[in-house]
């Protein structure tokens, strides 16, 4: 994500950790601000992620993420 942007800024909150015997889940959502390199344009873009982690031999490992944007809630909107 370096190359198209001059200038990046991502911030996460109300994160949330659930952990079992040789499992993890970690949920939280993001704020992502930006500017593109290509002509100065800014970009900002909110969502939430949730990422699974196993536990073996060598330590933590991330498994599986999954990200979206947040939901469209106003009138007429999310058809």
């Amino acid at each position: 994500m370096r190359k198209p942007f001059s200038e990046r800024k991502l911030n996460i909150h109300d994160v949330v950790v659930h952990v079992y015997q040789g499992a993890a889940s970690v949920e939280f959502y993001w704020d992502f601000a930006a500017k593109l390199r290509s002509d100065g344009t800014t970009l900002t873009t909110r969502g939430r992620e949730s990422q699974v982690y196993r536990r073996g031999d060598r330590g933590w490992a991330l498994v599986h993420v999954h990200y979206s944007g947040m939901p469209v809630t106003g009138g007429r909107q999310g058809f």
